[in-house]
């Protein structure tokens, strides 16, 4: 059991309010109490029951461990050297102040009953702090063995799913310029159209020769006209029929002139007559023969050759022509601004005239570093926030990571993790920064928050070990 030392001098703070201070003349220890510590300064040098004194403490101060306060102080004291395990009642310190007298009921109590109860209060407050401890240990051995979703961070960088730029493929002025710049088009529109007077002409031109080719191959096609062989073979039979009277009446001539009763002159005449239409047969079956033939298939399959050289020709220049007409070559918007200004100046070929993205989705760069590369694959949960919407919560997948490591700017190697989101609104822009979570393995508390330290062992220590 422990005393206040008889030596002690307490004296009030001169320009402070309910403040003392505990000096020891021997060893030039100064301590300085608070109202509370020097209510029980003045209750040890009067013993009493201790319920009374916890009573009194905490209808004064209202605590609500009086006795863990009691002990603490005790233990300040006896740290300080301020104690004695044995000694006369703290009556005969020496007090410059006057302190407020308890009353005489409780002065009665004998000195030996009160620091004995005293004492098993100290005890029992030192055992419920013990407890109290072993609680709280227990209690954060529980917690650094809980389930913990581990994540991956680093800094993330905006750029757009697809960007692309917009060269002159022919050389030449720039007639017209539909857009200025920062608007959204569809895959197609027309920007710009560069001078093409002599493109158009040629694809006019040979637009109107492959018309007329087609038209002189549809005429051999339909080349006899069906009515056309139909008068020829009338032709041709009424030719024949001539002829068959032609041969009767010269066989009737022939038997009267032989009967001498027709002269050889009509005779003869008849003759020429037959003749004659034989001729008519063999010409009018020469006409059927032509108007049938008059068209062979060489001359309708040289047509159609010409006809594809037209056709290939037309392509080219329409081919030529489409070089000139700058269009969108995918959906996005133009980043390049002011293009109204480039009207009337002249594009080399191979030359650049603008650039499109297409921010519908964006891509987010992850910079990981190389030693959490094994807590990432590819379909993991990413979170993210830019700085410049830091209040807005982002998530997306993990769509790809690169196979090779790069240097940070500040020489740490790192690992890009790629996320593609959705930008409908177009609140993310290109090169926008900020910082990203990758869901990774479930573990133990205790293994997340140790990780950087186990790494540390297992590489960079083991590497100086001789």
């Amino acid at each position: 059991m422990k005393f206040l030392r008889d030596d002690l001098i307490i004296d009030p703070v001169k320009d402070g309010d309910r403040s003392y201070i505990i000096r020891s003349p021997l060893k030039n220890v100064l301590y300085e109490a608070d109202e509370k510590e020097y209510f029980l300064i003045n209750a040890f040098r009067h013993p009493y029951q201790e319920s009374v004194l916890l009573a009194r403490f905490n209808a004064k101060f209202g605590l609500q461990e009086p006795l863990a306060f009691i002990t603490d102080f005790i233990t300040k004291l006896d740290e300080k050297g301020l104690l004695t395990d044995s000694g006369a009642e703290a009556s005969g310190h020496r007090i410059n102040s006057v302190p407020t007298p308890l009353p005489e009921a409780e002065q009665d109590t004998t000195s030996c009953t009160s620091k004995n109860r005293l004492s098993s209060a100290m005890k029992a407050a030192f055992i419920k702090v013990r407890w109290r401890r072993c609680l709280l240990t227990a209690a954060a051995v529980v917690i650094l063995f809980l389930p913990y979703q581990y994540e991956v961070s680093g800094s993330v960088v905006v750029s757009p799913v697809l960007n692309q730029q917009i060269y002159a493929e022919a050389k030449g002025i720039i007639k017209r310029v539909c857009f200025s710049g920062g608007e959204w088009l569809k895959k197609g529109t027309l920007i710009a159209e560069m001078e093409n007077y002599q493109q158009k002409k040629d694809v006019e031109v040979t637009r109107l020769a492959i018309e007329d080719k087609r038209e002189n191959i549809l005429v051999l096609l339909t080349t006899p006209k069906p009515e056309e062989v139909a008068l020829a073979k009338q032709q041709v039979l009424t030719a024949k029929l001539k002829l068959k009277y032609s041969q009767i009446e010269l066989q009737r001539a022939e038997a009267l002139y032989e009967g001498e009763v027709i002269s050889l002159t009509d005779y003869e005449d008849a003759k020429e007559k037959m003749e004659q239409d034989q001729q008519e047969v063999a010409q009018q079956k020469a006409n059927l023969l032509y108007i049938e033939n008059q068209v062979n298939e060489h001359q309708i399959e040289a047509a159609k050759l010409e006809l594809a050289i037209l056709e290939r020709q037309l392509q080219y220049y329409e081919n030529q022509l489409e070089r000139t007409m700058l269009r969108m070559p995918n959906d996005g918007r133009i980043v390049t601004m002011n293009l109204k200004n480039l009207e009337n100046k002249f594009l080399d070929e191979t030359q650049f005239f603008a650039e499109i993205e297409d921010v519908g989705h964006v891509q987010i760069e992850i910079s990981i570093p190389e030693a959490e590369k094994d807590q990432v694959t590819v379909g993991d949960k990413v979170r993210l926030k830019t700085q410049a919407f830091p209040g807005t919560m982002m998530t997306g997948r993990v769509t790809s990571i690169y196979p090779v490591t790069e240097s940070s700017s500040s020489g740490v190697p790192v690992v890009k993790v790629v996320c593609v989101i959705p930008n409908g609104d177009g609140m993310l822009k290109t090169g926008m920064s900020g910082y990203a979570k990758v869901e990774g393995d479930e573990m133990f508390v205790l293994q997340a928050f140790t990780r950087p330290l186990v790494n540390f062992f297992l590489v960079d220590f083991w590497s100086w070990l001789p």
